[in-house]
């Protein structure tokens, strides 16, 4: 939605995603890019709240475009329970 809003739709990501990376800016890109980890425990963790910070700020601007209200509390709120439950488990 992030890419295809700005050209009404009319663009392909391709099969697999496999055109996307090109058409991300290059901080939304590097974003995305930090959501795939290694399997480490600490590299997980980080990689989820790359994820959070990625969905927060697209989600931000899709809804805009789109007339959607973005709660950008429901969203804080979700990720200080993910930090909460990091300590449970750390």
């Amino acid at each position: 939605w992030y890419v295809a809003i700005p050209q009404d739709f009319s663009i392909s990501v391709g099969k697999s995603y496999k055109y996307l990376p090109s058409l991300l800016p290059d901080d939304i890109r590097s974003l995305l890019l930090a959501t795939y980890p290694p399997a480490e425990e600490v590299a997980m963790w980080q990689a989820l709240y790359a994820m959070c910070a990625l969905f927060n700020r697209v989600a931000a601007q899709v809804g805009e475009k789109r007339g959607f209200t973005y709660h950008i509390q429901e969203a804080e709120k979700t990720t200080a329970y993910i930090k909460d439950v990091e300590k449970r488990i750390l």
